[in-house]
């Protein structure tokens, strides 16, 4: 049901998720200059408003990772949310699943 494989899908009605303060490194495949994110966050079984916490860390070599943004989502759609970050060049980009709803060490 919460197959890692689901993150990056398409398919907005199938989810990852893990409890804790999970994170997921994307290896975009060369370096290349990033200007803004996106994160869709389940929502319940009737869109709850659950919002979610997360921060964005960036690497070029997927060991050394620069925070470079903090960020909640509406917990108002189902459909993904962008944030422009500042403009940065990386290989690797981590999202840090920090709080659902203001809470901690639950599932994200």
């Amino acid at each position: 049901m919460w197959e890692i494989s689901a993150v990056l899908d398409g398919d907005i009605t199938t989810r990852y998720a893990n409890q804790g303060t999970p994170y997921l490194t994307f290896d975009i495949g060369e370096t290349k200059t990033i200007t803004d994110v996106a994160v869709a966050v389940w929502q319940g079984g009737n869109n709850d408003g659950r919002k979610q916490t997360f921060e964005i860390s960036v690497s070029g070599d997927g060991e050394n990772f620069d925070h470079i943004f903090t960020g909640e989502s509406t917990g108002t759609t189902l459909e993904p949310e962008y944030w422009s970050v500042p403009e940065t060049e990386c290989r690797y980009v981590r999202i840090t699943f920090t709080l659902v709803n203001g809470r901690s060490g639950g599932w994200n």
